[in-house]
C-alpha cells in the first residue's frame, strides 16, 4: 500500500514537471511559476520520506 502511494506521488510530480516544462520561461520565472516549482520540490521531499519509510518498514519486518 505505501509503495502504491509513492508511485501515485511520482505521477502526479512527472504530470507537474511536464506541465511546468510547457509553460514559457517568463511564466516559470515569475511568482506564480516559482511557487509551482517549490510545490513540486515538496513532492520529491514527500516521495523521499515514504520511501526512507518504506525502506525502514522493510528492515524491521526482515529483521534487520
Amino acid at each position: 500500500m505505501l509503495r502504491d502511494a509513492i508511485r501515485k506521488i511520482e505521477t502526479l510530480r512527472a504530470g507537474a514537471e511536464e506541465y511546468k516544462e510547457s509553460r514559457s520561461e517568463k511564466w516559470a520565472e515569475s511568482a506564480l511559476g516559482e511557487a509551482y516549482e517549490n510545490r513540486i520540490e515538496r513532492l520529491g521531499e514527500v516521495i523521499a520520506t515514504l520511501n526512507d519509510a518504506f525502506d525502514d518498514f522493510v528492515d524491521i519486518t526482515e529483521g534487520v
